[in-house]
């Protein structure tokens, strides 16, 4: 086998790999963010409807070097929340951008949710 082929052969693996991580898309998974939009400096609120015996909820902001949002248990059934900032001298430029949260439940897949958030 010549060097390009099995380049290519790694190069589809490694995708594929990667996309496995990402899980199932779930439409019951329902994120609601206060302020909304969010400013930059001005603390903000999510909370996501996840099961309360999921392992893991995790937010991601889908641009370069996008911040990870841990989301925590809170004290309402089936409710994870996350407080943050988005500190004024942010990388994260004005205007919109999509967020993924994935919600890990134990061994079984991810399921995830995403969602259009805007800065000001």
């Amino acid at each position: 086998m010549g060097i390009m082929k099995k380049t290519m052969l790694v190069l589809g693996l490694l995708m594929l790999s990667g996309c496995a991580t990402f899980g199932a898309y779930d439409h019951s998974l329902k994120v609601e963010v206060k302020p909304f939009p969010i400013l930059r400096g001005v603390p903000f609120h999510a909370e996501i409807n996840a099961p309360s015996d999921a392992t893991e909820v995790v937010g991601h902001a889908m641009v370069p070097m996008g911040p990870t949002m841990k989301f925590k248990k809170s004290g309402k059934k089936d409710r994870w929340v996350f407080t943050g900032t988005v500190p004024k001298a942010f990388y994260i430029h004005p205007g919109h951008f999509q967020v993924r949260v994935t919600v890990q439940k134990g061994k079984e897949k991810p399921r995830y949710t995403e969602f259009q958030m805007q800065l000001k």
